[in-house]
């Protein structure tokens, strides 16, 4: 081996004086902020009180006192309520076989179950209602009485009589055993399906101005509004 081949030779384009350039390392990642424990907590809460803004809402929505399509704005509104044949049940009232009967008056008529708890919320409400009208000739309650399942009228009769008595009213009520009544106000407002308390109230050509399935607290402020337009025509 020569002399010239055991002197360590440069690398091409190097200053053997310079020690070679290290090069450039990729840049690391930023590295992850981690959230404390308190920012944790403060986001589970905005989230929570979002959750809670949404599901009030929706109560809102559901529980209104005026909801979409029902009183005023139900679809059957404009349509002739057909049949009526009511036979007395409590009281006195005078036997109701048509709707030609109420003609010249405006009625609401309630249907009502004595073992529906929603009907016993509404009760009182209709009863405050009567005694806002007590003078007005032209308006009337007509008070439908039922079971929730069939019974018989004389079972019927005693239920309602005990309900009446705990209401202390003698609010004369009707029954509809033969449900005759029931399927009348299906047909005649074009209904899919049929609840209690039912409420109608009809002009004084016997036309549905608004219909109320079901029971809302407040909607007897929706109620009197609506006997108060019917009144005034």
């Amino acid at each position: 081996m020569t002399e010239e081949e055991r002197t360590p030779q440069p690398l091409p384009h190097s200053d053997p004086d310079t020690p070679p350039a290290i090069p450039p390392q990729a840049p690391k990642p930023p590295r992850a902020k981690t959230q404390s424990p308190l920012a944790k907590v403060a986001m589970a809460a905005v989230l929570l009180a979002l959750l809670a803004l949404l599901s009030y809402a929706v109560w809102i929505r559901v529980r209104s006192p005026f909801p979409s399509g029902m009183g005023p704005t139900h679809p059957a509104v404009g349509r002739k309520f057909t049949t009526l044949d009511l036979e007395r049940l409590t009281g006195n009232p005078p036997r109701i076989r048509s709707v030609e009967e109420l003609k010249g008056r405006v009625v609401l008529i309630n249907f009502w179950a004595f073992d529906c708890p929603p009907c016993r919320q509404e009760f009182p409400e209709l009863l405050k209602l009567r005694e806002e009208f007590e003078n007005e000739e032209d308006f009337e309650l007509i008070s439908v009485a039922s079971g929730l399942r069939p019974v018989t009228t004389a079972r019927l009769l005693v239920e309602t009589k005990a309900f009446l008595a705990a209401q202390k009213t003698e609010l004369p009520t009707y029954h509809d055993q033969s449900t005759t009544n029931r399927r009348a106000l299906i047909d005649s407002a074009g209904l899919a399906s049929f609840g209690l308390p039912a409420t109608v109230l009809l002009d004084r050509d016997g036309v549905i101005r608004a219909l109320w399935l079901g029971y809302t607290r407040g909607v007897e402020k929706q109620m009197e509004s609506e006997i108060r337009r019917q009144l005034a025509q």
